[in-house]
């Protein structure tokens, strides 16, 4: 689209439009007189007359490319939330977790139905103890890995995987309650127990 501008003696007024759009333009007379010209923008000097009355006063209207505009600024980044510091938290719950066990080292699936599993387990592991029962669990490791445990290995496994996800509650906790607010690099794992 082109565009125009008003100039006087040579320099621009100020007073710009597009072709396509009706405008009026306002200039001072040399007796200080003001006046208004309507101009169609498709052919700004639409009357002869009128075109040489300005050009005696020292106006013209000249084509001209304006600078480009600038994009607007970026948004802020959006500060994480508690949300986002709660998905960071359950996703490291979820993650296979190593426990120790009679001196065997091992992880175990963290997924929903394990850890259900677990928490049911440690309660039954708790009742044969409770009943001298030592029927022994069949637990099978994240790696496929099968390994025969008493009731209280179960219950010290249960025991360790509760210590950890709790330390990753309370690792989330702190975050949310962090007194600047939640720090941008709030999953790194410097705020988070290791495993």
């Amino acid at each position: 689209m082109t565009h125009y501008r008003l100039t006087f003696n040579g320099r621009p007024t100020g007073q710009e439009f597009a072709a396509g759009r009706p405008v009026a333009l306002v200039y001072v007379l040399a007796d200080g007189t003001e006046k208004t010209q309507p101009f169609p923008a498709s052919h700004p000097w639409a009357a002869g007359l009128q075109h040489a009355r300005m050009e005696a006063l020292g106006y013209a209207v000249e084509a001209f490319t304006p600078p480009p505009v600038p994009p607007p600024p970026s948004p802020p980044p959006v500060p994480p939330g508690p949300a986002a510091v709660n998905a960071e938290r359950d996703r490291r719950a979820a993650q296979p977790r190593p426990v120790t066990v009679d001196g065997r080292r091992f992880a175990l699936d963290m997924d929903g139905a394990a850890r259900q599993w677990l928490a049911d387990a440690a309660r039954e592991a708790q009742r044969r103890v409770l009943a001298g029962d030592e029927t022994a669990f069949m637990v099978r490791a994240a790696d496929g890995t099968d390994y025969s445990l008493a009731p209280a290995g179960l219950l010290e496994a249960a025991a360790q995987v509760f210590a950890a996800v709790d330390g990753l509650f309370k690792a989330a906790q702190a975050l949310r309650d962090a007194p600047d607010g939640i720090p941008a690099d709030y999953a790194h794992a410097r705020h988070w127990p290791r495993a």
